[in-house]
């Protein structure tokens, strides 16, 4: 049985840092794109995947939405503690990683679409 997304947000000055933890799927997609909506005054965006037992493409679209979203407004959307299968989604879909370390991890990156919004599915 899938586990329902759970989402716990940390503020610290402009940065906010979103927790998730369970499935990123077609069930959670909604909620996930509540909390990143939600979380939209903040200028840096982590979001700390390090809970994540299941991410969909279709999870990794919102993601991405919400990172072209966020430069458009000159914000930034991070993804932290990347699971095994979130790195191998973003491998390959036209996607770009720009290093952005944070203070626990390193590895962390800002992701764009490669090109124009062509996605697989878009």
């Amino acid at each position: 049985m899938a586990q329902r997304l759970q989402s716990i947000v940390h503020n610290r000055a402009q940065t906010g840092v979103l927790e998730l933890v369970g499935d990123l799927d077609i069930a959670t997609e909604p909620a996930l794109r509540a909390v990143l909506a939600e979380l939209r005054a903040h200028h840096v965006l982590v979001v700390d995947l390090h809970g994540v037992l299941f991410c969909g493409a279709r999870a990794l679209r919102v993601l991405l939405d919400a990172a072209s979203e966020r430069a458009a407004g000159d914000h930034v959307l991070v993804l932290a503690h990347r699971p095994p299968m979130v790195a191998r989604l973003i491998e390959l879909l036209p996607v770009r990683c720009h290093p952005h370390p944070v203070p626990d991890d390193p590895t962390a990156v800002r992701i764009s679409w490669a090109g124009p919004r062509s996605a697989p599915g878009a």
